[in-house]
């Protein structure tokens, strides 16, 4: 597994390749959990992505309050549409979309 230290212009603090993050991808999201800094993704030399933690930030809360700036204004309402729902399965029912 490839971490090095990027630019000083980026704001991740480690870049992992697409290979690395294929072949080791438990070992890279650890690391980058672990690191609790976001971790750029290259392909081929370039970069393609950013994957920044969200372990310990309140994601749920996030959804939550999105939702209830809509359509949903019962907070009871609320918790029925949510309840046993995972994070992914949440921003679909309030129509935002995940990445995986």
């Amino acid at each position: 597994m490839t971490s090095t230290a990027p630019r000083a212009e980026s704001a991740a603090s480690h870049v992992y390749t697409m290979h690395d993050l294929a072949e080791e991808t438990m070992q890279v999201m650890r690391a980058i959990v672990d690191s609790g800094e976001p971790a750029l993704i290259t392909l081929r030399g370039r970069v393609v992505a950013q994957l920044t933690p969200l372990v310990g930030r309140e994601v749920e809360g996030d959804l939550i309050s999105v939702a209830l700036e809509g359509s949903v204004t019962d907070p009871a309402e609320l918790l029925n549409q949510t309840e046993g729902l995972t994070t992914a399965e949440m921003l679909k029912t309030f129509g935002q979309e995940s990445g995986g």
